[in-house]
């Protein structure tokens, strides 16, 4: 089966993230976690998969729990680093995770992939499914389906759910819509830009990294990830003419936009405040208020769509990775 285009799975999100929903959550009822409730707990992923945990392990350790990332090039060899590991892989046969996972104790692993006979989940001690559908070769619908459905888990573990995941999806469908017009602006910025930066405050950090993640792959931007802080403290120091400027937030972000726009950056916040886009030079999106764990999948549409924009802008057509490397996934024999 042939992967959708960029824009169609842009565009299919909403309803992935409902069918991604009930699978889920019927795996995480049927799933014996116990060896995730108690004791320390790692996650780890590679690219796209990497940024989507970031808010599940933040949500977990804000509650108590001993949460931590971990790189996968880091596992291999620290057998007994945790209690229990969360493998996340939408394919199932990325390299990395599959030579962690060998190191592994593979009894205390949990797998989160689209495929249940896929080398990673058939090597996890379980399986718990992350999205029905297939992804673009740019990550769209696999990426938020990763959010939530870690997300889901999170909640589940400290026996909290917060989150209407339902809501989020018809959130994530109306954004399609209403920010259809933001994003032509953004994407004006990102198709003149020659460098771009994303900045989040800690709750958003996965989409400062999934959108630089997305410069690069999509529109072959220098592109740059990074906490609001870690970013004052020098990288804000190259930016000038030419540079576009993602930030996400609510507080230091939008006096930071202000800054960057005066440096010349074209600069574009994206923020449940209703007030940031003030400053003469900023763009803002408004995006609707949800919990931490759910506002990483309406802050990356918008980008998403902007992306879409100046990638047909530039004559990319985002269908692809002109220089994928072999040895990042194993053969897939169906």
């Amino acid at each position: 089966m042939s992967a959708p285009s960029y824009r169609d799975g842009m565009l299919a999100q909403p309803a992935n993230l409902l069918d991604a929903a009930t699978p889920l959550r019927d795996a995480l009822a049927a799933t014996d976690l116990g060896a995730l409730r108690e004791g320390t707990i790692v996650f780890s992923g590679i690219g796209a998969s990497w940024h989507a945990l970031l808010p599940a392990v933040r949500h977990l350790r804000s509650r108590g729990r001993r949460a931590f990332a971990v790189p996968a090039p880091q596992l291999r060899g620290v057998r007994e680093l945790a209690d229990a590991y969360v493998l996340i892989s939408q394919s199932g046969r990325s390299v990395e995770l599959l030579e962690a996972i060998e190191a592994l104790p593979a009894e205390r692993v949990f797998a989160l992939s689209t495929r249940g006979d896929s080398p990673l989940a058939a090597t996890a001690g379980a399986f718990l499914p992350l999205s029905p559908r297939q992804d673009s070769a740019v990550s769209t619908l696999s990426y938020t389906a990763t959010l939530q459905a870690l997300g889901m888990l999170a909640e589940e573990l400290v026996d909290a759910p917060l989150t209407d995941w339902a809501r989020v999806a018809e959130l994530a469908r109306e954004s399609l819509d209403r920010h259809r017009g933001d994003a032509e602006t953004l994407a004006g910025a990102l198709a003149s830009a020659n460098a771009l930066d994303a900045i989040a405050a800690a709750p958003s950090i996965a989409s400062a990294g999934e959108s630089a993640l997305l410069g690069r792959e999509g529109l072959h931007l220098p592109a740059d990830g990074e906490e609001t802080r870690q970013y004052l403290h020098g990288p804000l120091e190259a930016v000038r003419d030419g540079f576009c400027c993602l930030i996400f937030g609510s507080e230091r972000e939008v006096e930071l936009a202000a800054s960057l726009a005066g440096w010349g950056a074209r600069a574009c916040v994206i923020t449940a405040a209703h007030d940031a886009g003030a400053a003469s030079g900023v763009q803002a999106i408004t995006i609707a208020g949800v919990t931490e764990l759910a506002s990483p999948v309406l802050e990356i549409v918008p980008v998403q769509m902007a992306v879409a924009v100046a990638g047909e802008q530039l004559g990319l057509g985002l269908g692809g990775l002109e220089r994928q490397q072999p040895d990042t996934k194993i053969a897939d024999p169906a």
